[in-house]
């Protein structure tokens, strides 16, 4: 028996040793690139956290449609929820890395880009405190809101859902998501606007929790019944389904924004893209064509891949790495500096 429980043990403590590995390498890399640490420590922290915000919306979707899918994975979603508040902690290191990472909050920030005299009501550091203090309020109630509700779903083996909760909710979610996403991805280049921007990043967030739930409940293990077996099959194929609607949306959206914007000779806005097009940027787009859309479009069309759990599995890991690129592909090129993602995987692993 000792040997076990030491045997059991020993996964945690290989969790703990690669914990502090992380911390070591996070604090080598900001010693040695602070403005790179901050860079990569936001695309990391908004992989995770995106990953928890979808999960919102996935359980805020299900409260309104009902369905035997979400009822099937509300486990995977209370956890994920659960973890919201550690994420405000782990949200106060950006704080102090604002002036790294924002031009706009800098004292000279009117002579580098005279467009700020216009935009400055807005992008103005005591206004973004205000602002993201309005996001983290909304979303904690929120999530306790959903995670009491679901304790007695859970509790009570109840089928049933609270649509009052789920239609303001949803509403609120959506919109404190998408100002978040201009607040904390889109105003890295002030010069650039788009109002399709926060609907990109807000699906790529359904993207990130769709592949984390269809990566669990396909590793989970399988059930002894052949009826709850047959539950878990149509619930990994709604699943895959979503999850191939998530990657559509979020292509039509891209596509949509680089057509309005290449068409309109847009001058501010073609820089953003501009910057993309050239090397080291220009082969991340096209693995992020690849991963991001491509590959996960034509498997998830096949339905028997949306039934195989270790196929939609691997087509799920896709997915988030896709991703996991498209937030470096919007976070790092503004910065004149070499693509660092080995940071955004260090950063990872401390997260």
């Amino acid at each position: 028996m000792n040997a076990a429980l030491s045997h059991s043990s020993r996964p945690h403590w290989l969790l703990w040793i690669l914990l502090l590995l992380g911390v070591v390498a996070c604090v080598a890399a900001a010693l040695m690139q602070p403005a790179m640490f901050f860079v990569a420590y936001l695309e990391a922290y908004l992989l995770i956290l995106g990953t928890v915000l979808g999960s919102m919306l996935i359980l805020l979707i299900h409260q309104l449609t009902g369905g035997n899918w979400g009822f099937q994975i509300q486990g995977f979603l209370n956890a994920s929820l659960a973890t919201l508040p550690w994420l405000l902690l782990f949200h106060i290191p950006l704080l102090f890395g604002l002036d790294a990472l924002y031009i706009w909050s800098r004292p000279d920030a009117h002579a580098l880009l005279p467009i700020l005299d216009r935009k400055d009501w807005y992008l103005n550091t005591p206004f973004f405190y205000v602002r993201t203090a309005i996001f983290w309020a909304c979303w904690l109630l929120i999530g306790f809101l959903l995670r009491r509700q679901l304790k007695f779903q859970i509790r009570d083996g109840l089928r049933e859902t609270n649509r009052s909760l789920g239609s303001w909710a949803l509403i609120v979610s959506v919109l404190t998501m998408s100002f978040a996403s201009v607040d904390w991805v889109m105003s890295l280049e002030p010069h650039f606007y788009s109002s399709i921007y926060g609907l990109i990043i807000l699906t790529g967030f359904l993207i990130s929790a769709f592949a984390w739930v269809i990566i669990a409940q396909a590793s989970s293990p399988p059930a002894a019944s052949a009826e709850r077996s047959a539950e878990g099959k149509g619930t990994l194929l709604d699943l895959g389904n979503l999850l191939l609607m998530s990657v559509m949306l979020w292509a039509y959206g891209s596509f949509s924004q680089l057509i309005l914007v290449w068409a309109g000779q847009l001058p501010d806005e073609i820089l953003f893209y501009h910057r993309r097009f050239h090397a080291p940027w220009q082969a991340l787009g096209w693995f992020l064509l690849l991963l991001g859309f491509a590959l996960p479009f034509v498997l998830l069309l096949w339905r028997q891949n949306k039934k195989h759990p270790r196929t939609l599995l691997w087509i799920a890991i896709i997915a988030l790495l896709g991703h996991w690129l498209d937030l470096i592909w919007n976070v790092q090129p503004f910065f004149e500096a070499p693509l660092m993602i080995w940071v955004s995987l260090t950063l990872l692993t401390s997260l």
